[in-house]
């Protein structure tokens, strides 16, 4: 579950965009945003500096992900069936 929506979709300007995201990251935290929407690109950069600045590093979901078969408990941790 994002932690740090950007609410894009109610069409913020870019700086209020970026205002709501930063005030909002945490180490772990998944950002919202939507590839549709009117401002997010003009606030991705400073969205991006931002995050950078607070010390972390930017990832794909796709590469928190892990290959292979796996299943997900009740407190929502990830785990590798083994074969």
């Amino acid at each position: 579950m994002p932690n740090a929506n950007s609410k894009d979709w109610k069409d913020p300007t870019p700086e209020q965009m970026t205002k709501t995201v930063l005030d909002k990251v945490q180490d772990g935290s998944i950002v919202l945003m939507h590839n549709g929407a009117k401002n997010t690109p003009a606030a991705l950069p400073s969205i991006i500096k931002g995050i950078q600045d607070k010390g972390f590093e930017i990832v794909l979901i796709k590469d928190l992900i892990p290959e292979g078969e796996y299943f997900t408990d009740v407190q929502g941790e990830l785990h590798l069936m083994e074969n």
